[in-house]
């Protein structure tokens, strides 16, 4: 059965001391998942992947060590901890409060446009908001989604499509 290697600081026990952080404060889930969705190897790696059929590792180079590869799945594996514990940390600020209802989950007449208990359900219209968003932003106008923006008519639509909508 595989060990993992015992952690001191953070950082795998037993690492040359050139490869050891100085203490710091800890780093939260949330700036580490940041951290990691701005690594360009990280994002190029993502890129390539659908279009590859052996999808490449995550390029690292480190000092005085021979260059490696970590597989993304390794890399999407930690992003996915990482998305985890963000989400608890998040959960547990103030102002994320479960009597708040966010505005992307509602429809123009106040209606909820998925069941707001059902966490893939939100978490497939919160996808669906990030796209349209980068769509409008590639076609330059966030006007060409919905009625005067406001993204209702595209939400309508999808939420029907999935069958969310009665």
């Amino acid at each position: 059965m595989f060990e993992p290697a015992p952690m001191t600081g953070g950082m795998p026990a037993g690492l040359p001391p050139q490869f050891v952080a100085p203490a710091a404060p800890q780093a939260n889930a949330t700036a580490l998942m940041a951290l990691l969705m701005n690594n360009p190897q990280i994002v190029q790696a993502m890129q390539a992947a659908p279009f590859s059929p052996t999808p490449q590792g995550v390029a690292i180079n480190l000092p005085n060590q021979a260059p490696m590869s970590i597989p993304l799945n390794a890399v999407m594996n930690t992003i996915a901890q990482l998305a985890q514990a963000s989400t608890r940390e998040l959960s547990a600020l103030p102002g994320e409060s479960e009597q708040d209802i966010p505005d992307y989950l509602l429809a123009g007449d106040g209606s909820f446009i998925v069941d707001p208990a059902d966490p893939q359900q939100r978490a497939a219209l919160a996808l669906h908001w990030l796209r349209a968003d980068a769509e409008a932003q590639r076609h330059g106008s966030p006007q060409a989604f919905g009625s005067g923006g406001t993204g209702f008519d595209e939400a309508e639509a999808w939420a029907r499509e999935a069958g969310f909508d009665d």
